[in-house]
């Protein structure tokens, strides 16, 4: 294992935001590509309001993979991480009592300034009457940073390097769009936090709608192309199955330029909790992935509770990988993937 190896990971929430602090720890620097359907909590609430892509699940994903190793980069990113009272008149008046803190520490004061420059961004975008109640301080600053510079991505860069992230961030799209099911019934469930609670085998078919309601397939983010040109290995998960990681896919060109990639893909569902792959087998699994997302799979990496049902194709390897609270143990999965490369 070379020390230019190039990881890149595929996917969204805190299944692959878990192996953040193994990848700190163990000096690898890598490339994310992060889902951009999140529609629930803080996100959903600055999806409805300002429009735009999400930045709950790249805010996610940022945090964890700060050094903390360093006190400062450590407060820092404790700060980022913060969140507001449910009830409105209490999120004002301990987001006005934050905005105020100052940073005694030499090294963070500065890194605090550049924070503070954000909010005072996302403020004068949102304006006075936004709803605070539930925010994230991290979802604010990466807003106030897309009104600056442009773009999410950009935001993202900036908050890496003063958290002392090695890695580099997009998300999938920039654009604009919300995660949808058909229901064999007939019914439409549209939202990512509403799909969360459905199994792949309970969906008739899925895809992603435009701000008017219409079938869309969103462009995939020019990073991503970049991140996956020198690829030696992409990861797609641990994550739930559907609406983080089978619903990347769903970009227009995500597919076809991991396939050009040249690199090993290693698939990585997680574990049997996940209600989203709820009553079906590794088969199926691959069938449905290679239905939306083609024949792009190299390896399948499943814990060994998994059925032992070979998948025609593919290199399937079960691991004994130990869970906490349902996610895989980061450096023991760490260590399966780098054994791959």
């Amino acid at each position: 294992m070379g020390p230019d190896l190039r990881l890149v990971f595929i996917g969204g929430g805190s299944g692959i935001a878990s192996l953040g602090p193994a990848l700190v720890r163990r000096g690898l620097y890598s490339y994310h590509l992060v889902a951009a359907f999140d529609s629930g909590g803080s996100s959903g609430l600055l999806r409805r309001h300002l429009g735009g892509p999400p930045p709950g699940d790249l805010r996610n994903r940022l945090l964890a993979l700060a050094d903390r190793s360093y006190p400062a980069t450590a407060s820092l990113a404790g700060f980022l991480n913060q969140r507001l009272p449910e009830y409105e008149e209490a999120a004002r008046e301990i987001y006005a009592r934050i905005r105020g803190q100052r940073f005694l520490e030499a090294e963070a004061a500065g890194s605090m300034a550049v924070v503070q420059g954000l909010l005072e961004s996302f403020e004068k975008k949102a304006g006075p009457g936004f709803p605070l109640s539930g925010a994230c301080l991290g979802n604010l600053a990466l807003l106030g940073g897309r009104y600056l510079f442009g773009s999410l991505m950009a935001a993202a860069a900036l908050l890496a390097g003063l958290i002392r992230a090695p890695a580099e961030l997009a998300l999938v799209t920039e654009e604009e769009a919300e995660l949808a099911a058909e229901l064999p019934q007939g019914g439409l469930v549209v939202g990512q936090d509403r799909l969360t609670r459905l199994s792949l085998a309970e969906i008739k078919d899925f895809f992603l709608l435009d701000h008017q309601g219409r079938p869309v397939r969103p462009s995939l983010c020019p990073q991503a192309r970049e991140f996956l040109s020198r690829a030696d290995i992409v990861v797609i998960g641990p994550g739930s199955f559907f609406t983080s990681l089978l619903s990347c896919f769903l970009v227009s060109g995500l597919s076809e330029t991991v396939a050009a990639s040249g690199a090993r893909v290693v698939l990585v569902p997680g574990s049997l909790e996940d209600p989203e792959r709820r009553g079906l087998t590794p088969v199926q699994i691959y069938q449905i992935w290679t239905q939306v997302a083609g024949e792009i799979i190299d390896t399948l990496v499943l814990d060994s509770a998994w059925p032992k049902e070979k998948v025609s194709g593919v290199e399937t390897i079960w691991l004994d990988l130990p869970f906490i609270s349902g996610r895989y143990q980061a450096e023991a999965l760490l260590e399966a993937l780098l054994s791959l490369v």
